[in-house]
């Protein structure tokens, strides 16, 4: 839902002078290919890297308590399927329940905690991840307001966005709309940088959810 709201958006950038009955201005539309922005601006993707590193980080930590749980449980089993055998001594038997009892409790406690930490860790990077998006796409509609007006634009469409059924929603631009390149130029990005291998897209670096890890 996430990916869709963003690859749906749009900035719209309308003058005041628009709002008004005086002005009979028509509006003036071009386009900005904001994945392009994203995947080309260095700050940007040092950022998002950090972000991915932290995000795998947290998968890793969550899969190691995890296994950790796992191994608690397997352990229970495994005292489970011995208490089945009738070949087994009534002392044994009496040993193996109190260890039982002990191995359901720690799997208990175990269970608790590493939902606590689950929810603590998913949190922490969510809160992060959506401070940090809202930072870059602030910073990038700043840029755009401003060139817009240097430009007398009044609308501005992300014409990377995709519709819910995965289909672009700007089908075509005349390329002398398109502002992409001046907004590179204005980051001090040159528009003939080519995309590097490992470009994070904000787009597709998704949050974690609750099913992690």
């Amino acid at each position: 839902m996430r990916k869709q709201l963003f690859a749906t958006l749009l900035f719209t950038i309308l003058s005041d002078q628009i709002l008004t009955s005086q002005d009979t201005k028509k509006p003036f539309l071009a386009g900005v290919d904001l994945t392009r922005i994203i995947v080309l601006h260095p700050e940007i993707q040092r950022k998002l890297t950090e972000l991915a590193k932290e995000r795998d980080l947290v998968r890793t930590s969550l899969s190691t308590e995890f296994e950790k749980y796992q191994k608690i449980v397997e352990e229970g089993r495994r005292i489970e399927e011995q208490l089945l055998s009738p070949a087994i001594s009534e002392s044994r038997r009496r040993e193996l329940r109190a260890k039982g009892a002990t191995i359901i409790q720690q799997a208990k406690e175990k269970g608790q905690q590493l939902q606590e930490f689950r929810q603590k860790k998913l949190q922490e990077f969510n809160e992060k991840y959506q401070a940090e998006s809202k930072r870059i796409l602030a910073m990038i509609q700043d840029k755009i307001t401003q060139l817009s007006k240097e430009k007398g634009v009044t609308i501005v469409i992300n014409t990377s966005g995709l519709s819910r059924s995965n289909t672009p929603i700007m089908q075509y631009l005349d390329p002398h709309l398109d502002l992409t390149d001046d907004l590179l130029r204005s980051f001090g990005v040159d528009p003939a940088t080519q995309t590097p291998r490992t470009a994070i897209s904000l787009f597709t670096l998704e949050q974690l959810s609750p099913s992690s890890p």
